[in-house]
């Protein structure tokens, strides 16, 4: 399943957003905002992150708290 939209992150400041979702239990959620895409995904059984907004474009993983 793929969903499409955009999300508000400030104020007057919509980033465009994609959702996908696979059985069983897959995940990848990407927004971009200002040219950076910051990606979030969950493969059933690991989660990582890109969170260049926070300064580090690199991958890394999700605490087991965020990938619940």
């Amino acid at each position: 399943m793929r969903a499409t939209g955009k999300m508000t992150v400030g104020p007057g400041l919509e980033a465009p957003a994609l959702m996908e979702q696979k059985r069983p239990g897959m995940t990848r959620l990407d927004i971009t905002i200002q040219g950076m895409t910051a990606t979030q995904a969950y493969d059933g059984k690991n989660g990582w992150q890109v969170m260049p907004f926070q300064g580090n474009p690199n991958p890394e993983p999700m605490s087991p708290d965020d990938a619940k």
